[in-house]
């Protein structure tokens, strides 16, 4: 019969194979993060593309990274380049809090162990990096760690680490030979990082370099507004027709919500924009949505991206919209279209609702749809959609419905617009929900 040596065998090999299986699901989790931001930049790289959205993409691919490594800590570095006054070229590293009000940390090239990588453009591997000469503690204990579960916002926070154990930092270099960044993942657990640990960093990186390389910001000129879009120059011909007519119009409007559902993965994609001071217009079908109204009429007025997990037990959504649209939806996610050449002008607003691979819209989604939404607002600023061309390109849009889309009563403003109705509280920040505000 079976023996206490067995048992103890059996028990080591479960305890490996746990390991294996933890270490390969969340690989394939990066990897299908991986999937989707190729798509993203695949079709969003002729749109305008800023460091920010740079950082973002880059971020939710390596953050695997750290449970793949058994790193307690881990933290992605964007190298940039800034034009002086006097017509010089500075190259620094940066790195902020993913939900952009954290504290901007700015490292110069040559300073710590991650300015020495991105400047040597080689890796480190230490196991006691403190005693390293090249060691500078306001920068190589600059961290990020995971916020406790139910907390207001999913993204990552920034801190300092209380002590550096050791230290894995590579060099991310797009296909072109440019320094795209740096990568740090800080004290592995149950000894130090190994060169196996470096091979596998790379490889991750690797994959994610082709994904990213599209982007390649231009050097920036001082600016306090330092997430700025940078000005597309590569752009496709609907966003540079000289003299779009509607049609154009509405034919791009068309390929960015369609690309809205296949990166989100999500069932429906609606456009609304603002009409005048007090309502909300939602392009084909024609239904307006009263400003003061709705989730969707708190994110074209605030600008906050709005998540609900299941509107069903939501007392702040407007079932009207359901009736309208010919659809039950379960989970949705808002995020504004803002204009390009001033952040504080919203032009719209961006729903996306039912994802449909049974779970909620994440973070990571978040992160996709907003740049298709940047995308979008480009679009309506180069054609001057926005004020007197929404009809004309309202009745394109119209005309080019696919059969299985909901039409418009004929003639004028559809009669089943949205009605203001009362909720049970008001939509103000302090009366969004943490589990819904993202």
């Amino acid at each position: 019969g079976f023996t206490g040596v067995d048992e103890g065998v059996l028990k080591l090999l479960a305890s490996k194979s746990g390991f294996l299986f933890k270490g390969l699901r969340v690989y394939m989790e990066g990897m299908e993060t991986a999937h989707r931001t190729m798509k993203v930049i695949a079709l969003a790289r002729d749109s305008p593309f800023d460091d920010k959205d740079l950082f973002e993409l880059a971020h939710i691919q390596l953050s695997p990274c750290k449970d793949l490594l058994r790193a307690s800590h881990f933290v992605f570095y964007l190298a940039v380049e800034t034009i002086e006054s006097g017509g010089g070229r500075s190259r620094r590293l940066w790195t902020r809090n993913l939900d952009g009000l954290g504290t901007k940390k700015d490292v110069m090239y040559g300073e710590g162990i991650a300015g020495w990588v991105a400047e040597q453009e080689e890796s480190v591997l230490l196991d006691d990096p403190t005693s390293d000469p090249r060691f500078d503690r306001r920068v190589d204990t600059w961290i990020s760690h995971d916020e406790t579960p139910g907390s207001a916002s999913k993204w990552d926070k920034y801190n300092v680490a209380s002590r550096v154990d050791n230290l894995l930092a590579v060099p991310i270099k797009r296909t072109d030979g440019s320094m795209l960044g740096v990568c740090v993942v800080l004290n592995k657990k149950g000894g130090g990082f190994r060169s196996s640990d470096e091979r596998l960093l790379r490889l991750v990186t690797s994959q994610m370099i082709v994904t990213l390389s599209s982007p390649s910001p231009p050097a920036h000129t001082p600016s306090p507004a330092s997430n700025a879009p940078t000005t597309d120059v590569a752009s496709t011909r609907h966003l540079y027709t000289i003299r779009p007519t509607a049609q154009v119009v509405s034919e791009t409007v068309h390929e960015a919500l369609d690309r809205c559902k296949r990166l989100a993965e999500c069932e429906h994609a609606l456009l609304f924009v603002r009409k005048g001071d007090d309502k909300l217009q939602l392009l084909a079908p024609r239904v307006v949505v009263p400003l003061s109204d709705s989730m969707i009429g708190y994110v074209a007025r605030t600008g906050v991206t709005v998540s609900a997990h299941n509107v069903s037990l939501d007392p702040r959504y407007n079932k009207s919209l359901d009736d309208i649209m010919k659809f039950r939806t379960r989970n949705l996610l808002c995020v504004a279209v803002v204009s390009t050449s001033d952040s504080s002008q919203i032009l719209g607003s961006l729903l996306v609702t039912n994802k449909t691979n049974g779970r909620a819209f994440s973070s990571q989604d978040g992160v996709l749809v907003s740049v298709l939404a940047k995308q979008l607002g480009a679009t309506y600023q180069r054609h001057g959609a926005v004020g007197r061309s929404v009809p004309r390109l309202q009745t394109h849009l119209q005309a080019t419905e696919s059969d299985g889309s909901v039409t418009s009563p004929k003639g004028g403003e559809s009669t089943a617009s949205l009605r203001p109705k009362a909720l049970p509280r008001a939509l103000d920040p302090a009366a969004l929900g943490k589990e819904n505000v993202k």
